[in-house]
């Protein structure tokens, strides 16, 4: 089955190869298992009735959905409403000059 790859996937898999995985890896990597177990394939409902009692979602395993309490650590809390301040920005106080605006231009650039 031959499939059309998202933007996100190709900009995704474009990155993984330019951060020096090479494409046997990554072949190898996406072959090694099966994400998706066909079993729940063989457990179709036989017919119409069954078809709506059985739960859509129950061959599907639970997944965290993010909404549980935020956990933010002593450094990202703000007790006067300042934006917490990653600690790679933290680092490029430590450059020279020249070489944070360089760095800070390179991200910039990566973002976009």
């Amino acid at each position: 089955m031959v499939s059309k790859l998202t933007h996100l996937q190709v900009e995704l898999l474009g990155a993984l190869l330019e951060s020096g995985l090479s494409k046997e890896a990554l072949i190898e990597a996406l072959t090694e298992s099966d994400p998706y177990p066909h079993h729940a394939l063989n457990q179709r409902p036989s017919g119409p009735m069954q078809a709506e009692k059985r739960d859509p979602c129950a061959d599907l395993p639970a997944l965290a959905n993010g909404m549980g309490e935020s956990r933010a650590s002593e450094e990202e809390t703000s007790d006067d409403g300042e934006d917490f301040t990653p600690p790679i920005m933290k680092e490029l106080e430590n450059l020279s000059p020249e070489e944070a605006s360089h760095q800070k231009a390179v991200v910039e650039r990566l973002l976009q």
